[in-house]
Parts: C-alpha cells; structure tokens; sequence
C-alpha cells in the first residue's frame, strides 16, 4: 500500500493540468478567457450570497448593516455580470487596466524626469508602461487575447519545467 501511495503523490498531476491550461489558453484564447471569467463570476455570486446571508442572520441592523448589505448586493451583481456578459466585462476591465496604466506611469515618468534628471531607466520603463496603457485602453479585446496568449505561453514553460 505504501508503494501504492508513493507511485500516486509522485504522478505529475499539477504539472500536466499546468500543461493542458496554457495548452488551452494558447489556443484557444478568447474562450479561455470567457470561461475563467465566468467561473469567477459564479465564485463571487456565490460568496455574496453567502455573505449576505451572513449579514442578515448575523449583524444588527443599523446604518454600517445597510452599507455592508449594499456593497454585497452589488458584489453580486458584478458576480452576474461576469456570468452574463464575460465580453464586456473583459473590456470594461482590461480598459480599466489600462487607465490606471496611462495614469501611473505618467506619474512615475514625471517623477523620473522632475527628479532624478538623466536616469534612462527611470525614464523607459514609464514610457513603455504608457505605449502598453494605450494598447490596453484602445484595443481592449486583442489585448486581453494576447495576455491570455501570453499566460499560456508562461503556465506551458512552467509545466515543462517541472516536468523535467
């Protein structure tokens, strides 16, 4: 039995699942990414609920109750939009991405040329920063299909990895 034991804990079973989802997010990119968000939508809906459920059975009803039931109920909602609409909330996010992009690496670049001068690095890592902010804000569909290429790409050469 405790060969049997020690044959099973030795299967590569998280470097092959590794393999078969960056397999899958190669190849197909688009579906992938629906399919992961709506598996994470299905995982905030559910915890909303349960915490909504929590918040009614549990907490006294006072002005923090109905903030808190508030902010679970749209929590839910965010978890039925991901269901229903995984496309749309892919652009709504990866826009967002790319705005908070644009706005922090013109912070960071403003601050590598006001303070620190001639810093090459410190000026082109912000520069490039914003080019991809704009690649994000402007196409947000090919760039959430070419993250996805990418994240594939990366759980591939992780699971070959430790497989050999």
């Amino acid at each position: 039995m405790k060969k049997f034991v020690r044959k099973l804990s030795s299967f590569p079973v998280y470097e092959i699942l590794l393999l078969i989802i960056g397999l899958l997010l190669v190849v197909f990119p688009g579906t992938a990414t629906q399919v992961v968000l709506r598996v994470i939508g299905v995982l905030v809906l559910i915890y909303a609920v349960y915490r909504v459920a929590f918040l009614l059975a549990c907490y006294v009803r006072d002005a923090g109750f109905t903030f808190l039931l508030i902010c679970e109920l749209l929590l839910a909602t965010c978890g039925v939009i991901l269901i229903v609409n995984p496309v749309g909330a892919l652009a709504f996010l990866t826009s967002a991405a790319g705005l908070y992009l644009l706005i922090d690496c013109g912070v960071q670049l403003y601050r590598a040329v006001m303070w620190s001068g001639r810093n090459v690095l410190g000026i082109l890592f912000p520069a490039v920063g914003i080019v991809f902010g704009l690649f994000l804000l402007l196409y947000p569909t090919n760039a959430a299909n070419i993250s996805a290429v990418l994240c594939g790409i990366a759980l591939l050469l992780e699971g070959a990895e430790r497989l050999i």
